[in-house]
Order: C-alpha cells, then sequence, then structure tokens
C-alpha cells in the first residue's frame, strides 16, 4: 500500500514539474516570430548563420522588470556569449549597440570594449 501511494505521489510530482516548465518557441531563423516573443519576454529561441558566423538568442524569462535574453556569437575558432537583462520598456524594440554595452554582460561584451565599440 505504500509503495501505491508513494508512486502515484511521484507520478503527480513528475506532471506538475512538466506542466511548470515553460515551452520555449523555437523560432529557427524567423526574426519576425522571435520579436513577437520578445514584446512579452516569452520564451523564444533564434539562430541565423551568415557568412560562417552563427547568430543565436533566447529569451529565458522575465525577472522583475526585466526580460532575461542570452546571445551567442560562433565563429569556426571562436565564442563569445552574453547575457542581457533589457528593462521592461525596451521589450519588443530592436536592441541597439548602446544598449547591448548598457543591459548586457558577457565575453561578448568584453569584446566590444576591447574594441572601443561599448
Amino acid at each position: 500500500m505504500a509503495f501505491a501511494k508513494s508512486s502515484i505521489l511521484c507520478t503527480i510530482l513528475l506532471v506538475l514539474a512538466a506542466c511548470a516548465a515553460p515551452t520555449v518557441k523555437n523560432c529557427s531563423a524567423d526574426i519576425k516570430c522571435f520579436g513577437e516573443s520578445e514584446k512579452t519576454c516569452s520564451p523564444a529561441r533564434i539562430s541565423i548563420t551568415q557568412e560562417g558566423v552563427t547568430q543565436s538568442m533566447e529569451i529565458i524569462e522575465p525577472q522583475g522588470d526585466a526580460c532575461v535574453e542570452k546571445i551567442s556569437v560562433k565563429e569556426k575558432t571562436s565564442h563569445s556569449e552574453a547575457t542581457c537583462r533589457m528593462p521592461k520598456a525596451n521589450w519588443g524594440t530592436q536592441m541597439s549597440l548602446a544598449d547591448s554595452c548598457k543591459y548586457c554582460t558577457g565575453s561578448l561584451i568584453e569584446s566590444l570594449k576591447h574594441l572601443k565599440v561599448c
């Protein structure tokens, strides 16, 4: 009897955990799809490859009044990343270079600072 109760409890916990996990929309290379998700800070990802450079972005989740996004740029021999916390007022707007320097941290931003872009 204890095993049956334990098994039912485990099943319920697994179902609840699956329901609580946010679904990440895969926008492939569709910028419009990703932009729509940015307006509400809904989890989504996009990946675009041009001339041997792959740029990927993923909307993680809202945290307070900020939308957390991860950016990754991969070339053949290098890989840079950044984590951005965009204020709610900027959700759904295209991130400018100045915004990137202001709201993002990580190796990608450090590279921009080294190039004196930030």
